[in-house]
């Protein structure tokens, strides 16, 4: 078995790792604009992203939604095309910052203070609402 031969075989694995990426960032998007369907009564005075809150209070919460869906759907097919080139560590970047963002919308407390504990009250989370059943659907 020569070098070429390990190299054929170690390459599709490679590239499925980058696509499992891609599928994780999409589900994080998915989540992201599930929890903004769930919370949509209450989302634009709570949103923090002001081009978000912008968008959501010229349209509406829905439309909002959409632009959102078919961004990730840009981002998405885009990044699919760059797996097999030279700059597909953004793909990385996109995964580190869907996980940043996954983590603020289920685990950050806002309290600066507390250093030690990362995840807060996490019985405030809508995680931990959703597990045990103490999310209301409006």
């Amino acid at each position: 078995m020569s070098a070429g031969d390990v190299k054929k075989i170690t390459r599709p694995m490679n590239n499925l790792k980058y696509f499992m990426m891609i599928f994780l960032i999409g589900l994080i998007s998915a989540y992201d604009s599930w929890l903004t369907h769930i919370y949509s009564k209450s989302i634009i005075a709570a949103e923090r992203n002001l081009l978000s809150k912008f968008v959501m209070e010229k349209t509406s919460v829905d439309t909002f939604i959409c632009i959102k869906m078919f961004g990730t759907l840009f981002v998405c097919s885009v990044l699919f095309c760059l797996v097999k080139t030279k700059l597909r560590s953004v793909i990385v970047g996109v995964l580190l910052f869907q996980l940043w963002l996954f983590y603020y919308l289920n685990f950050y407390t806002g309290d600066v203070y507390d250093v030690y504990d990362i995840f807060g009250s996490f019985g405030d989370t809508p995680i931990y609402r959703m597990i045990t059943g103490e999310l209301e659907i409006d």
